[in-house]
């Protein structure tokens, strides 16, 4: 319980109905020892609406939507949604600016694909030396004002809060991309024939210009860094595959052969942190596997650039579960040659990889299973 308290509010979502009951009044007891009264309740189940009722301590204030931790939520259509902010379009100065997109909190980072954008103007900002005060370029100014608009009618745009079920087995995928503007990773659950977006996450690409495959592997670093507190997080659920994709196949060939034919210091350690994470995860949940995604089935892909509030809601039930074979699973990923992983270009993948089917079937199925340890 003291891990869902969040200063004095408590979220916690749980497995069932008799859990939730119990929650609700070991919650009561204890604030009560405490000589605290616990009110403003509210939750998806009926009949402990019900219960709250009797005991004085559902909300009042007769609002459907609950707000907590930076969203606004439904108890009876189960969805959330950020809540609509408006956003001043004739900031022109890069402290304004900043300013205003700060308004918009998105911790899980569901509406990234829009609100990239507002970083990469950041960006652009800084590369050209802007004072904190000074005015902005017209160009700038005039980007700034469309985005405005578009970020003051996200909440128009609601995402299924329920994701993961703790007693359904299930996959965890997460899909990496990256472009000169920004580099990221999206995580999606696969459940029962079902995907759903569990938590995205995306960095503006460094000030210093880097090649782009550098930038792939740093969406796989990314991807790495952020998966322990993913897992941690996911109370009951300890997915029966891992794995993580890329459209980027240099890089696949680097993770498989676990070396790069570069003198780029930063690229190398770079590569070596992931396969050093890699490691630690492999003992501790089992078996993972990289993957190929081509860039039109890949959803991190709407991150990298940055898309339009139209284009957003266009594509927003990809964005939302991803390709249309994720639900299937693992044994469902598509087929494809992949010609930067011959065997004749990289002679050790020959001892390194194994594929579903034999190992004389590489290019026709890119699943990748490792088991060596890592070379540094």
């Amino acid at each position: 319980m003291a891990e869902k308290f969040y200063v004095e509010n408590l979220v916690a979502s749980v497995g069932g109905r008799n859990d939730l009951f119990s929650l609700y009044s070991l919650v009561r007891e204890c604030l009560q020892e405490g000589g605290f009264i616990i009110q403003s309740c509210n939750t998806n189940c009926e009949t402990l609406r019900a219960r709250m009722e009797k005991d004085s301590t559902l909300s009042t204030h007769g609002e459907q939507w609950e707000k907590g931790l930076g969203y606004s939520y439904s108890p009876l259509t189960k969805e959330l949604f950020v809540p609509h902010t408006e956003c001043d379009a004739n900031a022109s100065s890069k402290r304004s600016i900043l300013s205003e997109t700060a308004k918009v909190f998105d911790p899980l980072s569901l509406y990234l694909p829009v609100t990239i954008r507002s970083r990469i103007l950041i960006r652009a900002m800084w590369k050209d030396s802007m004072g904190w005060d000074n005015i902005a370029s017209p160009a700038i100014q005039s980007v700034w004002r469309e985005l405005a608009g578009k970020l003051s009618r996200l909440g128009d745009l609601h995402f299924d809060r329920r994701t993961i079920v703790p007693e359904l087995p299930g996959e965890m995928h997460i899909f990496c991309n990256a472009s000169k503007d920004a580099y990221g990773m999206a995580v999606y659950i696969v459940q029962g024939g079902r995907s759903s977006l569990l938590f995205a996450k995306a960095k503006v690409a460094p000030m210093k210009d880097k090649t782009l495959p550098v930038l792939e592997l740093m969406a796989v670093f990314l991807a790495f860094k952020c998966l322990p507190s993913i897992l941690d997080n996911c109370e009951g659920f300890i997915p029966t595959n891992l794995c993580v994709a890329t459209d980027a196949q240099i890089v696949l060939s680097w993770l498989l052969s676990q070396t790069m034919a570069s003198n780029n210091i930063f690229a190398r350690n770079r590569l070596r942190d992931v396969l050093m994470m890699k490691t630690e995860l492999e003992t501790r949940y089992g078996l993972q596997t990289f993957k190929y995604v081509n860039t039109p089935s890949n959803p991190a892909d709407l991150i990298t650039r940055g898309i339009s509030l139209r284009r957003f809601r266009s594509c927003l039930d990809f964005w939302r579960v991803g390709p249309s074979w994720l639900g299937g699973g693992i044994s469902q990923w598509p087929e494809l040659d992949l010609p930067c992983l011959s065997v004749s270009r990289w002679p050790e993948l020959r001892q390194i990889v194994l594929s579903l089917a034999s190992r004389d079937v590489l290019l026709s199925c890119p699943l990748i299973v490792f088991h060596p340890s890592p070379v540094y």
